[in-house]
């Protein structure tokens, strides 16, 4: 749902009719409630879990005039999450900002009002059924006093989910759906059962988001295993058994820096001596870059360099043979296509 389909004039009235049991919208910076409203809307469901993701401008809103029935019934509770830009609610006569990363409860019963920046943001429609014996806690989690009672490691798990969901086949939409309420009841319920039941997928989310960090830091001095516990929240013996699969923490840093070193040889091999490349990513030993170099690839910097150098080198003589001033090339181009 985009609302570019609709002419200007009645975009702002088509997002309030489309979501009038949830919010009413009003224009912010100046804006009439003529002058547009731009709103993208994709929605997916997987298995019975419908999930929308919205991108829109900024916006002031109020609780709605009335109430749906049927949505209070199939979906008493809508977990929202900020992807980007910050919200600011009122709830209970409290303030409360929200930044990425940040969930909130919805409840037909929220009385609700705020102002939200140009945003992004995922809501999550879910049914009661999947969370039985749960009400009360979500019901509580709506309100002022819960509402910063969900454990953040839920909306890094959301957050990931939200960049996948337009690839996600119809065979990983059952799995990918009973993960997500699994996540969703361990860090609503803190119960341990609920913890044990999302042990994988809670797994794979710190492990996704150490993978994100590292990437993100392959060339700062301060990428150690003791900065990934911290963003993750993990003591140095969880984080062991976070990396056990790659050998500990510091073999995984070690490993993605050496692959990175492996790449900007072979993107630029005659720009830099490949000793100066290592220095870039925190290998300040040429003799220990060398053998861990060697031991990850089977070669040596230099030898690696020297491949990429011959390949360039046939590269530009390949590029010579169609282009230069060759009697092969002056033959291709006479005789046409």
């Amino acid at each position: 749902m985009d609302t570019a389909d609709v002419p200007v004039k009645e975009q702002l009235d088509f997002i309030n009719q489309e979501f009038s049991a949830l919010v009413r919208v009003s224009p912010v910076g100046g804006k009439g409630p003529r002058d547009g409203f731009r709103s993208q809307i994709d929605g997916y469901v997987l298995k019975d879990l419908p999930i929308l993701d919205k991108k829109c401008e900024g916006y002031n809103f109020l609780s709605p005039t009335h109430k749906d029935p049927c949505l209070t019934d199939s979906f008493p509770w809508i977990l929202v999450l900020r992807l980007e830009g910050h919200a600011e609610f009122a709830i209970d006569g409290q303030i409360f900002q929200y930044r990425p990363g940040n969930i909130n409860v919805r409840t037909p019963d929220n009385q609700l009002a705020g102002c939200v920046s140009d945003n992004s943001s995922l809501m999550l429609y879910l049914q009661p059924d999947h969370f039985v014996g749960m009400e009360d806690r979500f019901n509580w989690l709506a309100t002022a006093e819960g509402v910063k009672n969900i454990h953040p490691l839920l909306g890094r798990y959301l957050m990931t989910l939200g960049r996948i969901l337009p690839d996600v086949t119809d065979a990983e939409a059952p799995i990918l759906a009973d993960t997500t309420y699994a996540m969703i009841r361990a860090f609503v319920s803190h119960l341990p059962d609920a913890f044990r039941a999302a042990q994988v997928p809670i797994q794979a989310t710190r492990l996704e988001i150490a993978h994100q960090y590292v990437a993100a830091n392959l060339t700062s001095p301060k990428l150690t295993p003791q900065s990934i516990g911290q963003v993750l929240g993990l003591s140095q013996r969880r984080l062991r058994e976070v990396f056990e699969e790659y050998g500990g923490a510091q073999n995984y840093i070690r490993a993605r820096r050496l692959n990175a070193c492996f790449k900007a040889i072979m993107a630029h091999p005659e720009e830099r001596p490949v000793m100066k490349v290592g220095e870039d990513f925190g290998f300040t030993n040429s003799v220990h870059f060398s053998r861990a170099f060697k031991a990850q690839f089977g070669w040596s910097p230099s030898d690696v360099r020297d491949r990429a150098r011959q390949k360039l080198d046939a590269s530009k003589y390949e590029n010579w043979l169609k282009e230069g001033d060759t009697p092969l090339a002056t033959e291709r181009r006479e005789a046409g296509p």
